[in-house]
């Protein structure tokens, strides 16, 4: 079993934020995370990468259940991105990691989940770590990645949790352990 620093323990864990459509927040938006960081609890968040390699803050693959629009996330530019509005939300659009962390300004403890980009952990695995760690660079607040099962890059088998947390350590440069699992 894993543990959270107490930090993550104080309060509960807003998944994807406080999100509620009847109140016009969606998951994973603006609004969701603002309303979960005012209330004093942990956000965990979901990143999708970009077509041109920046961290955007989603949860699915696809546009089609949180959008009117349908394809999938990695084939559109953080800018064709950050102009679609979620459903639900009162006009917001797709924010990205940098605004997240702008939001959230240390005032929460803060769970990333990087998403498996090729479903295998295989060919595309390294660039949503590295656009995420060129976002975190500056960012002084306590944060942890989740991560569902993360595999080889050579194989389908799980990998250690361990060489997970020694991969993106490198990749961020700092101490980030995984800290949670998704089913």
């Amino acid at each position: 079993m894993m543990h959270l620093p107490d930090a993550f323990l104080q309060a509960p864990i807003a998944h994807r934020g406080l999100h509620d459509e009847n109140a016009q927040r969606a998951e994973n938006s603006r609004a969701a995370i603002l309303a979960a960081v005012e209330r004093g609890y942990s956000v965990e968040i979901d990143l999708q990468l970009s077509s041109d390699g920046h961290a955007i803050v989603f949860h699915d693959y696809t546009l089609d259940r949180m959008t009117g629009q349908t394809g999938f996330v990695n084939r559109l530019s953080a800018t064709d991105l950050s102009a679609i509005t979620l459903n639900n939300s009162g006009g917001e659009t797709l924010p990205s990691l940098i605004e997240i962390l702008d939001l959230i300004d240390g005032k929460a403890p803060l769970l990333i989940e990087l998403k498996d980009q090729d479903g295998q952990m295989g060919a595309r695995v390294g660039r949503l770590e590295r656009a995420t760690a060129k976002a975190l660079k500056a960012y002084q607040s306590s944060f942890r990645f989740t991560n569902g099962q993360p595999r080889t890059r050579s194989s389908s088998r799980p990998c250690h949790r361990s060489l997970y947390r020694r991969r993106m350590a490198h990749v961020a440069g700092r101490n980030p352990r995984p800290v949670a699992r998704h089913p």
